[in-house]
């Protein structure tokens, strides 16, 4: 596969100030950041964005983890462990793991 030319992974979620949230690289590089009001004044799902962004990198590392095991496995059928990093990678983008 060809090696991605995004800012390296991890990312995290820091709360801003307000109504906003950042996404970071591990270097505190800023990524990405997310509004939480609308102009009308009602939340939105900035959060949840600001995670799923956040989770991109390790999603597609899970992705290409599944994908080269599934074309080195002769049953096409990707290994466990590509599937727990599918797995780690799902929960970090809906909140539920650290």
């Amino acid at each position: 596969m060809t090696k991605a030319t995004h800012t390296p992974g991890p990312w995290r979620v820091d709360s801003g100030m307000g109504s906003l949230s950042y996404v970071r690289a591990k270097s505190g590089e800023l990524v990405a950041s997310c509004t939480w009001m609308h102009s009308d004044g009602k939340p939105i799902e900035a959060q949840a964005n600001a995670r799923l962004i956040a989770a991109a990198p390790d999603l597609l590392d899970a992705l290409e983890a599944m994908w080269d095991s599934a074309c080195t496995n002769a049953s096409s059928t990707p290994s466990k462990a590509a599937f727990i990093k599918a797995h780690a990678a799902i929960n970090k983008a809906k909140g539920l793991a650290a």
